[in-house]
């Protein structure tokens, strides 16, 4: 009912609004590595499609719903995606069926909780950005598998959960152990009431499990990890570390966010728009996505009136902690290790938390025999202050229709919990789970379907998208050049008459090498590069997630081995520097540029790095600069390799941006050309070739951004990589015959290999000697 519109349908589970991250970010990274895996048999570990090259082991293998794609390759993805994320959003709900009903709870109760939380605000929402109904999916797995460590004494699934969360998402290994600070410590103290003993065991076993099942992770974690804390946003100057960290401890939150919040709480489409846009604080993915139920709020009022007071003070205090928050913004920077100012996977917490207890009072409610009209009263006078509350906003704009149907499901409702109060029990809390599936379906229906679908004949019949006339002029190029080369275009496929964010990742799905990437984690050393030659602000962090490229720099797309540009503009018009127009495919005209470089060439001058950032970085006409300049004369070295470098040091004062003849520019490039490295063997993540250097000695400049994870042999032998050209590779040649190789592995991907080989070990001794290494104790009856 919820997902039957994506199937057999045009529609597909991809959004072109707020949710553009499914076209653009997810779409594209499947496709390319299931096209890759098409081509080769093999996973690629690197792309030379993203930017000008990047690691993308993070986020592509952990997750075994995307081997899916893989298998079934590129053209089916768009049509299969809404199976997949249905398959999740079933698993999700049957773990956390089984957890409640592993915690004690009645049959109906547990199935209320295992809909709500299918079906919540984070799921629905999270879901249409794919990666977030993983984590609801693991999470819901790992409350089960805590069940059964601590209540049948089987290590088994708790160890998969924290494997699975390792190698897939590691941060989350961080919150796991929140999650279990918050809620496992209060759930060991009310199962082994307060016996201190078994609870240090327990704990112990916990840490003891968890650290061989992270210890078996470390193939993907470490890798993972690297790449996450080199990028941008980590440790690059767009970090929001120092900021947020410098907030207030007591300031509270703005009141606009404070009304989102109360709103998402009801429904999550409150305060979405008829023309689909938000109308609340942050935006609709980042803002707290909390719903669960508009009767939540009435049975958290029943369970604080009807439970066990050991129930009430460890659910109680575990609302308060997951409250503060909600209430000082400074402790979920916190929470987010001050690496962001949003919701997300909070929300999460906040809505298993609510579960928690009001699933709780669900029970109570329809099977304790404590029901009365004045906690039923109270209840609904608090629900009623509520929907009041909310409708009367001010500082965000509430949706009318969705309110009166949130009311009206409210209503309906309420009248059903109240049957129970004139002997009506058993009919009343089947019914009331007809009214839950039929609100759910309806918000959650609203989230997927009220909003700017894309469809199947865009990605595969339609000429639009990623599918325009792109694709037909690379495939041309491909036909009559088999050199490495890369191309830029000046329009996106997914433009803004198309799609709310306009695509910079059409390279991966075009099957060309461009220059533009948009990823939460680019190349860190590209990003700087691209702030150096002033191109992008690097410390504005969204510039450097939406990385355009080079743009209309021409000197810097000669260096970078930019042979093509591609473009909707007339085919006749003067683009200077050497452009000259090739051919014309529909709407796409096609220039080439007799200037352009290799992937490699030596370079036989140098200037420091101190010395290039001293250049002057202004444009002339706003497109070349001193230092665009340099780039075609002298190869820049980082202060740490000047004193091993023998090279004649460029003059800088011998050039200027204002008089640089395209004669000149013609004899830099032929300069540069004289010795240059020739591709034999060519994957994204190897490469092979040779070079003949015919002067004393050089710099082997190749335009790929340097990482950790490349290494090079040169005639067999180990060579030192040096950083050049201010975030770029280099090799030191000397005069003549070089074989080459450059091989790319995930930076400690084999000191994670060795640890996992070291994690399965110990496991193995865990289960040989388990009963004797030990100490164990009977289940509590």
């Amino acid at each position: 009912l919820v997902f039957g519109g994506f199937w057999f349908t045009d529609s597909v589970f991809m959004f072109k609004d707020i949710g553009s991250d499914s076209v653009n970010v997810f779409y594209t990274s499947y496709y390319w590595v299931a096209d890759y895996f098409e081509k080769y048999g093999s996973i690629p570990t690197w792309s030379m499609a993203s930017g000008l090259g990047q690691s993308i082991f993070f986020g592509s293998y952990g997750d075994p719903f995307l081997w899916i794609y893989y298998i079934i390759g590129k053209e089916a993805i768009p049509e299969t995606i809404a199976y997949i994320e249905a398959i999740k959003f079933f698993l999700a709900g049957s773990l956390f069926f089984a957890f409640l009903r592993k915690t004690g709870l009645s049959y109906v109760a547990a199935i209320a909780g295992g809909l709500i939380y299918t079906f919540s605000g984070f799921m629905a929402i999270g879901a249409t950005w794919f990666v977030f109904s993983i984590q609801a999916l693991y999470f819901a797995l790992y409350f089960l598998a805590f069940e059964y460590l601590i209540q049948d004494r089987k290590p088994w699934l708790y160890i998969l959960t924290i494997f699975l969360i390792a190698i897939q998402l590691p941060l989350d290994i961080f919150y796991v152990a929140l999650m279990t600070m918050i809620y496992g410590l209060g759930r060991l103290v009310l199962f082994y009431d307060a016996d201190l003993k078994r609870i240090l065991s327990d704990l112990f076993q916990m840490v003891l499990y968890g650290a061989i099942a992270v210890l078996m992770a470390m193939f993907m974690m470490l890798p993972t990890l690297h790449t996450m804390l080199n990028s941008p946003r980590v440790l690059g100057e767009s970090s929001f570390f120092d900021s947020l960290q410098s907030v207030s401890w007591f300031q509270m939150l703005d009141p606009a966010l404070w009304q989102t919040t109360l709103s998402r709480w009801l429904n999550s489409d409150l305060l979405k728009a008829t023309d689909y846009s938000f109308m609340g604080a942050m935006n609709y993915l980042e803002a707290p996505a909390i719903y669960c139920g508009v009767l939540s709020v009435f049975f958290m009022v029943v369970f604080f009136a009807m439970s066990e007071r050991r129930e009430k003070i460890w659910l109680g205090s575990l609302c308060l902690l997951i409250a503060i928050p909600m209430i000082f913004p400074f402790f979920r920077y916190a929470f987010w290790l001050f690496s962001g100012d949003y919701y997300r996977l909070y929300s999460l917490f906040i809505i298993i938390v609510f579960l928690l207890i009001m699933i709780r009072g669900f029970d109570l409610w329809f099977h304790s025999g404590k029901a009365n009209w004045r906690v039923f009263l109270f209840g609904l006078g608090v629900f009623t202050i509520l929907l009041y509350w909310v409708y009367s906003f001010d500082l965000v704009t509430v949706n009318k229709a969705q309110f009166h149907k949130t009311l009206l499901f409210g209503i309906a409702q309420l009248v059903v919990v109240g049957m129970v109060l004139i002997g009506q029990r058993n009919v009343s809390k089947w019914l009331f789970i007809c009214l839950l599936c039929m609100e759910l379906i309806s918000h959650t229906r609203s989230v997927f379907y009220e909003r700017i679908l894309a469809t199947n004949a865009e990605f595969n019949s339609q000429k639009v998208g990623y599918n325009d006339y792109t694709k037909d002029a690379v495939a041309y190029l491909a036909s009559t050049d088999s050199s490495f080369y890369r191309l830029e275009k000046n329009f996106p496929s997914y433009n803004k008459n198309l799609i709310m964010h306009t695509s910079t990742n059409d390279a991966k799905v075009q099957g060309y090498y461009g220059t533009k990437s948009y990823y939460s984690f680019n190349n860190i050393h590209y990003v700087r590069f691209l702030g150096a030659m002033d191109i992008i602000d690097p410390t504005n962090e969204s510039a450097t997630r939406w990385l355009t490229g080079l743009g209309g720099r021409p000197l810097v797309n000669f260096v970078m081995g930019n042979k093509y540009f591609l473009t909707k503009s007339d085919p006749n018009q003067n683009l200077g520097f050497g452009y000259r127009f090739l051919n014309q495919i529909n709407d796409v005209s096609i220039f080439t540029q007799d200037n352009h470089l290799p992937l490699g060439f030596v370079y036989q001058k140098m200037i420091s790095i101190a010395d290039f950032n001293h250049l002057d970085s202004r444009r002339i006409n706003n497109i070349i600069s001193k230092k665009d300049i340099s780039l075609l004369k002298a190869v820049i070295i980082e202060d740490q390799d000047l004193e091993d470098q023998i090279l004649p040091v460029l003059d800088t004062s011998t050039f200027m941006a204002v008089n640089y003849p395209f004669a000149e520019l013609q004899s830099d490039v032929q300069t540069l050309r004289e010795n240059t490295f020739q591709i034999t063997s060519f994957r994204d993540d190897y490469i092979q070739g040779r070079i003949t250097n015919q002067v004393e000695g050089g710099i082997l400049f190749f335009s790929i951004p340097f990482d950790e994870g490349w290494a090079a042999r040169v005639n067999g032998m180990e060579a030192n990589i040096m950083k050049v050209n201010v975030g770029f590779m280099g090799l030191a040649l000397g005069q003549g015959d070089y074989e080459i190789e450059l091989i790319y592995t995930p930076p400690y991907i084999w000191t994670g290999f060795y640890l996992s080989l070291m994690g399965v070990f110990l496991l193995i001794l865990i289960i040989i000697f388990r009963d004797k290494l030990m100490i164990t104790f009977d289940k509590k009856e």
